[in-house]
């Protein structure tokens, strides 16, 4: 396990000195196949396409009408499209479902409101996200990544979580 982590960390350091050389290398692809077989590259743009529709549409921001009316406005209705937004937004719907009763279960809104108390009057509570907040810290600066990496990680993931609940109409 340990030789898989380094190889990961050797990969992501050499992509970390080389950006520059990877960028490029993307978009010298991408223009290669788009050159070479502009289905092949039509194909890609219209899955693409279609999977943010789909996204969109599955959690709930837009219509199957208004997904199929953006997707021939930008140029990428296709068969294969349409196909990709419906799969992606039944997919997208279920995870919804899913993820609603998963909140329930958990007693989400109570957690957060046991944890905001807690917060507010318990130095002890405190004192521990604090160093719970440090250790974290810690492991990240140990990544070579700065001290605020993961926490940041941490932050965009939880923003994500009441985001997409907020989406389902859960505070």
């Amino acid at each position: 396990m340990g030789f898989i982590c380094d190889f990961i960390d050797d990969i992501v350091d050499w992509v970390k000195e080389h950006w520059e050389f990877v960028v490029l290398a993307i978009i010298a692809i991408v223009v290669t196949i788009i050159t070479f077989n502009p289905g092949l590259g039509m194909a890609i743009y219209s899955t693409v396409a279609g999977t943010i529709a789909g996204l969109i549409e599955g959690i709930g921001l837009i219509s199957t009408g208004t997904a199929i009316t953006a997707l021939d406005t930008i140029g990428a209705l296709t068969v294969s499209s349409v196909a990709t937004a419906s799969a992606i937004s039944s997919f997208i719907s279920a995870i919804a479902v899913s993820f609603g009763a998963f909140l329930e279960a958990i007693h989400f809104k109570t957690l957060l409101a046991i944890h905001e108390i807690a917060y507010l009057l318990s130095d002890e509570y405190r004192l521990m996200l604090a160093s719970i907040t440090q250790d974290i810290m810690e492991y990240s600066e140990s990544l070579g990544m700065g001290s605020t990496f993961v926490l940041l990680g941490i932050q965009n993931v939880r923003t994500l979580v009441l985001d997409v609940s907020s989406m389902l109409g859960r505070p």
